[in-house]
């Protein structure tokens, strides 16, 4: 029982987390933390999308550790993909966990890389806390 209750509370700052870094950053339109196997955990996106997005999220992930590891490159911090009106930052969280943060294409990139650092942090000290 008290364990539910302190993964619960956690999982409640987790959503709580994402809602103030979509706020504090003019631009953002959603924000996702997905599990290793791209599950969201927490999510300001809803519907069908959700999971698939996450999913695709964690994959290209993956596929940009092994490109590194074959370069024979330390491990990555940020990947970011663009496209017209948009932009998509993934950055990865402790245990392959994934951080997704859609954003306009006139968002302030280095603002955004920035909180997503600190945000990503914060992320995974509560997804510990509910494991």
């Amino acid at each position: 029982m008290i364990v539910e209750l302190i993964e619960s509370h956690s999982a409640a700052r987790l959503q709580g987390l994402l809602d103030s870094f979509a706020r504090e950053i003019e631009g953002i339109r959603a924000v996702v933390v997905g599990d290793p196997k791209g599950l969201p955990v927490a999510s300001l996106v809803r519907g069908p999308n959700a999971m698939a997005t996450t999913a695709m999220a964690t994959l290209l992930l993956s596929a940009a550790r092994n490109v590194a590891t074959s370069l024979e490159l330390a491990g990555i911090s940020d990947m970011i993909l663009e496209g017209k009106g948009w932009l998509i930052l993934l950055r990865p969280l402790g245990e392959n966990f994934t951080l997704l943060v859609l954003a306009g294409e006139d968002v302030n990139l280095g603002l955004l890389k920035l909180q997503a650092e600190r945000r990503a942090s914060e992320a995974w000290q509560l997804i510990e806390e509910m494991r």
